[in-house]
């Protein structure tokens, strides 16, 4: 019974000083305002980073034919990847939908979720520095 606690002691400890270490923490922010319309970044990096370590990023963006889906859908793959020490970014663009829900919207195209991820890609590397992400 004695090694058992000993074990469960151990077991417990570890894992708390590691769930310490590899806690991400997510932040929200805005990367570009078109339309009127502001179009979010949902960021997730470990909270504990050491000052000199240059990081990989990763972008993410969602599927759904142009009409559909939300940066949520890559939330913890961002998780799992920003606890291996990777940067990683989930990008909201502008969906060819509606205001009622209907689609698809002749003003908003393929082309300008290409945009969107254009300018995406480009925040990231005008960022680099703040995320200590490797240019």
């Amino acid at each position: 019974m004695k090694g058992f606690s000993i074990f469960l002691f151990t077991f417990l400890s570890l894992h708390f000083v590691l769930a310490q270490e590899t806690e991400v923490q997510h932040d929200t922010m805005v990367y570009k305002v078109v339309a009127h319309q502001e179009l979010s970044v949902h960021t997730f990096n470990l909270k504990a980073k050491p000052a000199t370590d240059q990081k990989t990023a990763i972008a993410f963006f969602h599927g759904g034919g142009w009409a559909f889906g939300a940066p949520s859908e890559f939330f913890e793959a961002c998780r799992r990847y920003a606890r291996m020490g990777y940067v990683t970014f989930s990008f909201q663009y502008r969906l060819s939908k509606n205001s009622d829900g209907t689609y698809p919207n002749p003003d908003i195209t393929p082309i300008e979720a290409v945009k969107d991820a254009r300018s995406a890609i480009r925040w990231i590397r005008e960022n680099a520095n703040s995320f200590q992400i490797k240019s």
